[in-house]
């Protein structure tokens, strides 16, 4: 995300700037708070993860890899899997979109991303064909991550400059959530990609985009409701409180989404429900990653941003810090 002040802006006072930015990042704290007890000499740290501190050592301790992970840490704190596919037609049904014309780095607000997957026929058929003679070879995990990697999970240019245009973009990178030793990618952060490692169950891999899909939720839902305090005649807009999840197991992939579980607009966790299911190694399933990939930037980069630069410009503005006009009429920053 960009944000830059117009030229005119006074000097701030850079106490009063790091003590508003506080308030847009508080939620770091949740994961970085650590109580210590002493016991026998030694000094104990116990690490707070969603909603609510651990309520003992042994959950410190669990892991995804281990088969009470998602009741130690991710039921406790209302994180729920419901592994039961949707009924979505297509991705563009899901969205509430259509597909483009022309590719998608025409379309308004997306020629700078540098995210979209454009492939022919013929590039659809030859990725189907790899996909199916790895399947039959056996390769190991590693090799389908790599080839999805190259294929599919496009990132943008760090190095080029995005405030001439001001127009958003997706950086994709390795990030490790606080909460547990998990390693994924995540998009702006609005997409979430994990990969099943050899001689680890496929439950794993969603038990750790669970995890970490819902750390980056939380943070999205938490910024909503502190922007109304700051602009109450903010539109109250729980649709686009969303998180998706892509999980790979060999040439198979599976989408899903998180929805937070709210009571009177109090944050009770969060659901994590399977959109589509399907294989690489067949051309239906190399074109329906292709549509979802896109469609997910495409939602994140033109509603999802716009959404959370507003937010955050309500929190700064409420506290005297001007910021640029740009994306404030926009129908997509609600």
């Amino acid at each position: 995300m960009h944000l830059s002040l117009s030229d005119d802006v006074p000097d701030s006072n850079p106490d009063e700037t790091n003590r508003l930015w506080a308030r847009v990042c508080h939620i770091s704290a949740m994961s970085d708070r650590t109580s210590r007890t002493s016991g026998r000499g030694r000094r104990r740290g116990a690490k707070e993860a969603v909603g609510s501190s651990l309520s003992n050592a042994k959950a410190t301790a669990t892991t995804p890899r281990r088969s009470n992970f998602a009741k130690v840490v991710l039921n406790s704190r209302g994180i729920f899997v419901n592994n039961t596919s949707s009924i979505v037609p297509s991705a563009f049904a899901h969205f509430g979109t259509k597909k483009p014309q022309d590719n998608y780095s025409h379309l308004d607000g997306l020629r700078s991303a540098y995210v979209s997957v454009e492939k022919d026929d013929a590039e659809v058929e030859r990725i189907a064909a790899e996909y199916k003679e790895m399947r039959g070879l056996g390769l190991c995990e590693e090799e389908f991550t790599t080839l999805a990697k190259e294929t599919f999970l496009l990132r943008g240019w760090r190095s080029i400059d995005g405030s001439p245009d001001r127009l958003w973009r997706a950086e994709h990178t390795a990030s490790r959530s606080r909460t547990a030793p998990l390693w994924g990618y995540i998009t702006c952060p609005y997409f979430t990609v994990e990969s099943k490692r050899d001689g680890q169950s496929e439950d794993v891999a969603v038990r750790q985009v669970a995890a970490a899909g819902s750390l980056a939720l939380f943070n999205r839902w938490y910024l909503h409701p502190e922007a109304r305090k700051a602009r109450p005649s903010l539109a109250e807009n729980l649709s686009n409180l969303r998180h998706y999840a892509l999980t790979y197991v060999g040439s198979k992939f599976v989408f899903w989404v998180l929805r937070p579980t709210l009571n009177d607009g109090t944050w009770k966790g969060c659901t994590m429900t399977r959109l589509i299911g399907a294989d690489c190694a067949d051309e239906y399933g190399v074109r329906e990653l292709i549509d979802w990939i896109n469609e997910v930037h495409r939602w994140g980069i033109l509603e999802h941003g716009p959404g959370c630069e507003r937010d955050i410009k309500a929190v700064l503005n409420s506290g005297g810090v001007r910021t640029p006009d740009i994306h404030e009429d926009s129908p997509n920053a609600t």
